[in-house]
């Protein structure tokens, strides 16, 4: 096997002290408030890097499917990445090899028939 290398990127996002009395009481606001940061971040980095590899992506949204069964996050993550047709084309000639051995090809393919779902018939 293949020892591959990559970049790390490591981001802090800090709360100013005067705020950090409001995040006390709303707990929710965190995760709100990493959205807001993130965002940004996400469009600074398509721009930095704009060949990126779509399948960590494809793996979460292939999580909160069978995982979290949450459809509708699935759905508007895949909508997001505005992916071609040709990420979803032939699984079986995928060469993509997870390194902890998880099927990549078959959890791809069953996303594909999530994405034919109407958006209507989701709870």
């Amino acid at each position: 096997m293949k020892k591959v290398t990559r970049k790390h990127r490591h981001v802090v996002f800090s709360i100013p002290k005067i705020l950090r009395r409001y995040f006390l009481y709303g707990r929710n606001l965190l995760s709100d408030s990493s959205r807001c940061a993130w965002e940004p971040l996400k469009l600074f980095l398509q721009e930095a890097l704009p060949e990126r590899n779509p399948n960590p992506d494809l793996m979460r949204a292939y999580m909160y499917v069978y995982g979290y069964r949450n459809l509708g996050a699935a759905q508007d993550l895949l909508a997001g990445l505005r992916l071609s047709a040709q990420v979803y084309g032939d699984c079986a000639s995928c060469p993509v090899q997870c390194v902890s051995g998880f099927p990549v090809s078959s959890r791809i393919r069953d996303l594909v028939r999530t994405r034919e779902v109407p958006p209507e018939s989701i709870a």
